[in-house]
């Protein structure tokens, strides 16, 4: 059975006040108290069970950045072989580069370079001790000399560097 509360009565609802200054007037049941959870509580499980959805999507992406940048070095020491794909890391080794680059090689029409060991036809070629002219341009396999970097690059100069 409900019991009227008196308004200079302490709260039923176990704050201390007077039920005047607390809980009379709010339209509430002042025989029981809320047997519902928190709000805070509720919050601090959704930010949890999101951080746990947010770490298991993230999977193995960690594995990525701790792989060796070092090249794969083959049975007798001598290194990567030009072009040479690992589709474990996803890389290719770029002989002109001399490092591993991510990704795929480009297709074989596209590896215009002289690789160490390839035929001295491949790229124009100085002769020893000598280097060509800055910003020279071989039309012929359509490439310029570089003075900066030193070798070969695609492509004729850039308009300012001529």
């Amino acid at each position: 059975m409900k019991r009227d509360v008196g308004r200079n009565e302490p709260c039923p609802c176990g704050s201390g006040r007077k039920y005047k200054n607390c809980c009379a007037g709010r339209g509430l049941s002042i025989t029981h108290k809320s047997a519902g959870i928190p709000v805070w509580l509720l919050l601090a499980m959704g930010a949890v069970v999101i951080a746990i959805i947010a770490l298991s999507r993230t999977g193995d992406r960690g594995a990525a950045v701790s792989r060796p940048v070092a090249p794969l070095s083959t049975t007798d020491g001598a290194g990567p072989r030009p072009w040479e794909y690992d589709s474990v890391a996803n890389r290719h080794y770029d002989p002109t580069h001399g490092h591993w680059h991510n990704g795929p090689p480009p297709p074989s029409s596209a590896r215009n370079f002289q690789s160490p060991g390839s035929s001295p036809s491949a790229a124009p070629q100085s002769l020893p001790g000598t280097t060509p002219a800055p910003w020279t341009y071989d039309a012929v396999n359509n490439q310029h000399w570089d003075p900066n970097h030193g070798h070969w690059h695609q492509g004729p100069p850039p308009a300012g560097a001529r």
